[in-house]
């Protein structure tokens, strides 16, 4: 429990869950996304896309597009897909980073 108490005690920022809608673009692949927790500095997205930490997305949610980068991709084990989906840890990119891609 003491675990949980520091990994919410060293967040920056507030964060909301708007369990709203998402497209979520790699280059010309194209996925849906459910995102279930938002903050200014990133999203979690449910998908079954499979992106690698580090890679750059693209993000449209609730008319607007922004850009992200992939910080860390948690998996469902296979025995457990028919009930759960596993997602992305975005974190929302820097207009520099964009540029650097």
């Amino acid at each position: 429990m003491s675990r949980l108490v520091t990994e919410l005690e060293r967040r920056e920022v507030r964060r909301v869950r708007p369990r709203a809608e998402c497209e979520l673009f790699v280059g010309a692949r194209r996925f849906e996304g459910l995102i279930e927790d938002a903050s200014r500095g990133g999203v979690f997205v449910r998908t079954i896309a499979e992106i690698r930490p580090g890679a750059q997305v693209r993000v449209r949610w609730a008319g607007t597009e922004r850009f992200a980068v992939v910080i860390h991709h948690r998996p469902v084990p296979s025995f457990l897909r028919w009930v759960s989906v596993g997602g992305l840890g975005l974190r929302w990119a820097t207009l520099d980073s964009v540029r650097a891609a």
